[in-house]
């Protein structure tokens, strides 16, 4: 499981130092896709079974090819370095508007990585809205 929150900077090349206490659960590396306002990186074996069952949900009518297309071209694959570092490719460093300072999430099976500015933006409603679960007792 992924959680916390990790402010990291991203060196001259686009890389990305991950934490360490999550390096161990990207052992075959993953999958950098676009979200939403940030980039989302999934583990293999998640990313491979989201997949699998966006074919599955083509094949039955309730999804659109399109989507599956979509999600499967607009995704990079990426191998954690000696350092654990990843590469983030420029097309979506841009699409995320990552310069230099991001922020790395994680949420449950995927860590999020976003700008710093965006993230600053976002977090409060995060923070609220876990504050409401966790008062209403939903969170136990």
């Amino acid at each position: 499981m992924f959680t916390g929150t990790y402010e990291r900077s991203l060196d001259g090349k686009g890389r990305l130092v991950l934490p360490p206490k999550h390096r161990a659960k990207l052992p075959m590396g993953g999958y950098l896709t676009p979200h939403a306002g940030c980039l989302a990186l999934f583990p293999t074996d998640v990313f491979e079974e989201m997949l699998s069952h966006m074919r599955e949900q083509v094949r039955a009518g309730e999804l659109e090819r399109a989507a599956l297309v979509g999600a499967s071209t607009s995704a990079e694959e990426v191998e954690l370095d000696a350092q654990g570092r990843i590469v983030l490719p420029p097309r979506l460093r841009s699409f995320a508007a990552l310069e230099n300072e991001v922020v790395v999430t994680g949420v449950y099976d995927h860590l999020e990585i976003w700008s710093a500015a965006s993230w600053q933006l976002a977090s409060d409603s995060f923070t609220d809205s876990a504050v409401m679960v966790f008062a209403n007792g939903r969170g136990v």
